[in-house]
């Protein structure tokens, strides 16, 4: 067998090899998607569950179709349980609690390109539901029809540990340095997008009214890596720092 034989044959297993590898218009199959930010700052968190979908028509054919989006009620049952976390692993089981979609809990603006029509969100209440990095959470999807069950788990992340710009009473004196350290927290997290919010108060001296207003500056991100729990950004100079705010 000469080269060009070889060739040939390789090439031939190379085309049978990727022949449908993949494959556009799927058949269809019912994908579940979970969004969701456990807060414990706040009384409420909301989950959010979605319906994914591969069709032969385009996605754009479905924007106004709420079956499209969304499960029915009777579709799935949605359980939120939260267990106790023992030496950085999960422990037991501390209780559960069965959630239930809201369909009025947000304003809602119509003009966009998917449908709001039976639009629901999934609240998650405090004190019911306790919200905290003491625990870790696991939220299942069951589905009614006996489909494959869905499940997504998180923790909380604690605060961080400030340490530039220092505070002197009341007060936090910034001088172009902003730096922190999450040496005994967060050993989850791995970027931080640090943002500096300037509020000052702007005066009329024709209708001698007042109002206040924010720049936000938006500083790079900031990646963790390998056992690093110090970080710190600054402007290059001072003049980018006046230029951020002009």
């Amino acid at each position: 067998m000469n080269l060009r034989s070889i060739f040939g044959i390789v090439a031939t297993l190379f085309i049978l090899a990727c022949d449908n590898e993949l494959s556009i218009n799927a058949e269809w199959q019912d994908i579940t998607v979970v969004y969701g930010i456990l807060d414990p700052t706040q009384d409420t968190n909301f989950i959010r569950i979605e319906r994914g979908y591969l069709g032969s028509e385009p996605a754009r054919n479905s924007y106004d179709k709420p079956d499209s989006l969304y499960y029915d009620e009777n579709e799935i049952t949605v359980t939120l349980y939260w267990y106790e976390i023992n030496n950085g692993n999960r422990g037991n089981l501390v209780d559960s609690s069965e959630l239930r979609p809201d369909y009025n809990i947000r304003n809602l603006n119509s003009d966009g390109p998917f449908t709001t029509e039976a639009y629901r969100i999934y609240p998650i209440i405090s004190p019911d539901i306790p919200v905290s990095s003491q625990y870790e959470y696991e939220l299942i999807i069951d589905k009614n029809d006996g489909g494959p069950q869905v499940t997504a788990s998180t923790r909380v992340l604690e605060g961080f540990d400030l340490r530039r710009p220092a505070r002197l009473g009341g007060i936090y004196e910034y001088q172009g340095l902003l730096s922190w350290d999450n040496e005994s927290k967060n050993k989850n997290i791995y970027l931080y997008q640090p943002r500096f919010y300037f509020y000052y108060k702007e005066y009329n001296l024709d209708t001698k009214e007042s109002e206040m207003k924010e720049i936000m500056y938006r500083f790079q991100n900031v990646e963790r890596k390998g056992g690093i729990t110090d970080y710190e950004v600054k402007f290059s100079d001072n003049n980018a720092f006046y230029a951020a705010l002009a």
